[in-house]
């Protein structure tokens, strides 16, 4: 799994949720989650991955933010190839892994690339497995309303075709935050 697909894996764990490293938790100061950025070591206070794994945003120790595209732009010489070739150079393989072992839930999935990698994000974890035992789970279908914020890149000849495709959806959506803005029960499904 190249490291492009390992930060789509590891958005789907972090839910676009800011995780923060605490730095004085470490025993040794080489141990502290960091990149490489021009070619000096650079210690991360915080981490944010868009739910499509595309875009992440890093928090340095000096509060410098550090924004990173994983997705081709021809017109601005990033190709994949050259993507994973700064990647590589930063040492985002092994940020990856500061990542995962940080999150709370990387006690239930197990090792990062035997378990981690290859696991079903669905599956049932140890609390929805207890909630079966103790009563039998139903499905309940539920209406919401989300409330989403975000952006839409469209390339177009003018601003009214661009915002012609906007309102169709014709671009790449990144979506920065979403709120549920109102739920409400439809039906249970297992009656």
């Amino acid at each position: 799994m190249n490291t492009r697909e390992q930060i789509k894996k590891l958005a789907s764990l972090l839910e676009e949720k800011v995780m923060y490293f605490d730095h004085k938790s470490y025993d040794f100061a080489e141990d502290i989650p960091h990149l490489i950025i021009y070619n000096k070591r650079v210690n991360i206070e915080s981490v944010w991955i868009d739910k499509k794994g595309l875009k992440m945003t890093v928090t340095t120790d000096d509060n410098t933010e550090i924004n990173f595209g994983f997705y081709e732009d021809i017109e601005n010489g990033d190709t994949f190839e050259t993507i994973d070739k700064e990647l590589e150079e930063c040492g985002m393989e092994g940020f990856l892994r500061d990542i995962y072992y940080n999150h709370p839930r990387s006690w239930d999935i197990g090792d990062y690339e035997d378990d981690f990698l290859t696991w079903d994000g669905n599956a049932p974890t140890e609390e929805t497995e207890k909630e079966e035992e103790e009563g039998k789970a139903q499905t309940y279908r539920i209406a919401v309303t989300n409330v989403e914020y975000g952006f839409i890149d469209v390339v177009a000849t003018s601003l009214d075709e661009a915002m012609e495709k906007v309102e169709c959806f014709d671009g790449d959506y990144y979506v920065n935050k979403n709120t549920i803005a109102h739920t409400e029960l439809i039906e249970i499904l297992d009656k």
